[in-house]
């Protein structure tokens, strides 16, 4: 994955990702609403040692301190012992029972050393200082009752709390924190789903995936608002974005000693009848006649030649080409057309047209209605494929080109459309 397909990501999934943190956001903040807080405080806790040295008037502090850390952990390792917390409820007034307290109350040492930190989890702030405090003094009292019930004078050891829990003003995760929580975990969730979504997502994104995903060139990038009614007879539409496809398209066709180009598009029909019209509009303003072959319904029957009349004739009349390029329409089930355009009578048509005009340009139905698309490009000399960013499946490209392979059809390249909706 590239940068550009997370920029791509992001562009295109950036509703997904706030949506799912809006609904995460909105999730943390009813079950905090709902959740009874709580409160954590801790006791800290020092255990001093002093080790007598022979001959010395005073004990030794340095051997105190390693003597001082063992035992720390000694009574760490005891403060949650049945003994101390029995004690401990004895000494509070906010717990009834030793089970309720163990689940509440930790007591660990601190990193190795003589520090030891008594927390407590309670429903209150207060209950919370309250009971640390009380199993604190209750380890201090189980320790010198228990483990340092002897005298000695190489050894003197002190056990105290060197800091007593107060009551906390927050509770251990506040609404806040709750919130900004939930919603990050929100936006990480909409992130994998807006990947996700990218991954299942088999339409062409870009024309640089359209030329990887044909292994074609692309001849021109086509931004076009909308889809105009009357393609053939609308000329907004040989803008100046069709200048490069005519350029290319005539160079090509120019080296090929080509006349005839079957404009083909996977999916949807509108995409070549648009690029047809443009690409024709475009050639007759550079006094280049054309004729336009419009082989399926999507726009058929706005003013052109009625084709399936004059197959059915056998000596068909075919004006002469004045301004514009000469358009023929068939209108018909795909069945039907399927037949009609694969008939000797249209070949010869197509012929006797080729032979009047310097271009013929076939616009056929989706590659995915393989009859007629066959149909009607065996009589071209090459095809453009007509891709759709962001319509156009990448599978249904895959059958398109190799339908045309299988009918020896030279392909010029592919021009990609992005639909600028208005």
């Amino acid at each position: 994955m590239t940068a550009r397909d997370l920029l791509r990501i992001a562009r295109e999934g950036w509703v997904i990702i706030v949506v799912t943190a809006i609904v995460f956001g909105i999730a943390g903040w009813a079950y905090s609403a709902t959740r009874k807080p709580l409160y954590q405080s801790t006791s800290t806790l020092s255990v001093s040692a002093c080790i007598a040295v022979e001959n010395a008037e005073a004990c030794d502090p340095v051997s105190g301190i390693s003597y001082a850390v063992q035992r720390a952990r000694i009574y760490s390792n005891i403060g949650t012992s049945a003994p101390v917390l029995r004690k401990a409820v004895e000494l509070s007034d906010q717990v009834e029972t030793r089970k309720e307290l163990a689940s509440q109350v930790t007591v660990a040492q601190a990193a190795d050393s003589p520090i030891i930190e008594v927390t407590v989890t309670w429903g209150t702030p207060e209950g919370a200082a309250e009971i640390a405090n009380s199993v604190a003094v209750a380890l201090i009292s189980y320790a010198k009752e228990s483990i340092d019930n002897f005298e000695s004078d190489a050894t003197q050891v002190s056990f105290e709390i060197i800091s007593e829990a107060i009551a906390p003003t927050e509770a251990v995760a506040s609404n806040r924190q709750t919130l900004v929580l939930m919603a990050f975990l929100g936006v990480l969730v909409g992130a994998v789903l807006a990947t996700l979504r990218w991954y299942l997502n088999t339409t062409v994104r870009d024309s640089l995936d359209a030329q990887d995903v044909t292994g074609h060139e692309i001849l021109a990038e086509l931004p076009i608002a909308g889809k105009p009614k009357d393609t053939v007879a609308t000329e907004s539409v040989a803008a100046a974005e069709f200048h490069q496809l005519r350029t290319v398209v005539a160079s090509k066709l120019a080296a090929a000693e080509s006349r005839i180009i079957a404009v083909v598009t996977p999916t949807d029909p509108a995409l070549s009848t648009l690029v047809t019209a443009g690409l024709a509009h475009s050639l007759t303003a550079t006094r280049t006649s054309v004729a336009v072959f419009r082989l399926h319904d999507a726009t058929a029957g706005n003013g052109g030649l009625p084709l399936r009349h004059l197959l059915e004739d056998d000596a068909p009349s075919i004006p002469e080409v004045t301004e514009g390029p000469l358009v023929f329409d068939y209108v018909g089930s795909p069945a039907e057309a399927a037949v009609a355009l694969g008939t000797p009578r249209f070949a010869r048509l197509v012929s006797e047209v080729a032979a009047r005009v310097d271009i013929v340009l076939l616009d056929c139905a989706p590659g995915d209605a393989g009859a007629e698309m066959a149909g009607a490009a065996r009589h071209a000399d090459a095809a453009l494929v007509v891709v759709g960013v962001g319509e156009t499946k990448r599978p249904r490209i895959g059958s398109t080109l190799k339908s045309l392979e299988l009918l020896s059809v030279r392909i010029l390249g592919v021009a990609s459309v992005t639909k600028n909706r208005r």
